[in-house]
């Protein structure tokens, strides 16, 4: 990887081929929930048990923490490595690189190539450069972390490449980019943020076409952007609302539920409320996933609700009041009052 290039020439050679053929797409089946996972392994390498669990998945995204106390540079080698044995194992599996599209983490290589080309960073109207912190469970600089520029092409083309050069591995089909809706930068032009939000979102909806899987936009809703992931995702009725517009849309959905409510406070055991609300709104490509974080150990559980049969929907869901219910072909009846926030999922065939 030391080798690779971040020119305009391999970009420009890279879009031609991903353009000329179809999107590479995620195993998606509604013989049970479908689920995926998001998470690394800060230590180093997943053992033996922790790969057996992880390929029970449909989806995995590798973490920007992955190996991250292991003394040797860098995240895309360590996400890599890992990305390698997963692909060994179980083809089928979708295999995301994880990379910020605001923050320059600094276990990247990239950031490496970032603080010798200042003219890709983000600056205040004062001079200095837009730093700004990120998750305070990973390792991070205490006056925060570089912001990457998308006001230019050269920037935009900068920042996409990390993720090109992934994927032309073979063994890492898409990218998360997280932070892909983000507001006003702090220090920055009114002028200036608004050119940097309309690079942002031209980037992502680039690049989604150089890839030859997904590229998953985190928290963005527009309909422009083939696949999200909604993070937050509570057992409400934002939630819920926001699940069906994009599965109307079109587009792949991941819901990440444990931030809030009784799946966090059960550690994710208790996901009845929050899976009742994704039955009723998911669609073909729309995953599940419950964790307090993004580490392993966060989200090492594998629920009961996962192996039961499930079935395709009968029909999109119908709602009476505040009241919504589905049922599926192997006799699953959901229901999610989305006032109350109380669902319900009967197993019936199962």
């Amino acid at each position: 990887m030391r080798g690779w290039t971040w020119g305009l020439g391999l970009l420009l050679g890279y879009a031609v081929m991903a353009a000329g053929g179809e999107r590479r797409q995620p195993y998606f089946s509604w013989d049970t929930v479908p689920v995926y996972v998001h998470m690394c392994n800060e230590s180093g390498p997943f053992n033996e048990e922790a790969l057996a669990f992880m390929l029970r998945f449909a989806m995995i995204t590798l973490e920007k923490g992955q190996g991250e106390n292991v003394s040797v540079c860098c995240a895309e080698d360590k996400i890599l490595e890992q990305a390698q044995v997963i692909k060994a194992r179980r083809p089928d599996i979708h295999v995301l690189y994880y990379i910020n599209s605001v923050l320059d983490w600094e276990m990247y290589r990239l950031h490496q190539h970032m603080l010798a080309h200042p003219e890709h960073w983000m600056y205040q109207q004062a001079g200095a450069p837009v730093r700004l912190r990120g998750d305070p469970t990973f390792p991070q600089p205490s006056d925060g972390m570089l912001v990457f520029n998308f006001t230019t092409a050269a920037g935009r083309q900068f920042w996409a490449q990390s993720c090109i050069n992934m994927t032309q591995t073979g063994v890492i089909d898409g990218c998360f980019a997280d932070r892909a809706q983000i507001g006003q930068l702090p220090g920055v032009s009114e002028a200036d943020n608004a050119a940097y939000a309309l690079g942002h979102h031209q980037v992502l909806r680039e690049l989604q076409n150089q890839i030859p899987g997904y590229l998953i936009s985190n928290n963005d809703n527009a309909t422009d952007l083939d696949a999200l992931m909604i993070e937050t995702y509570q057992n409400d009725a934002a939630s819920l609302h926001a699940l069906m517009t994009a599965v109307a849309a079109g587009r792949l959905v991941q819901v990440h539920a444990g931030y809030h409510g009784i799946e966090h406070d059960s550690n994710c055991t208790n996901i009845t409320n929050t899976l009742a609300s994704f039955l009723i709104g998911a669609g073909e490509r729309s995953y599940y996933g419950c964790s307090l974080g993004w580490y392993f150990d966060s989200w090492s559980h594998w629920n009961d609700e996962y192996t039961r049969p499930l079935g395709r929907p009968l029909a999109n869901a119908t709602r009476s009041g505040s009241v919504w219910e589905r049922t599926f072909s192997a006799g699953v009846h959901v229901t999610f009052d989305e006032s109350t926030g109380v669902g319900s999922i009967d197993w019936a065939a199962g």
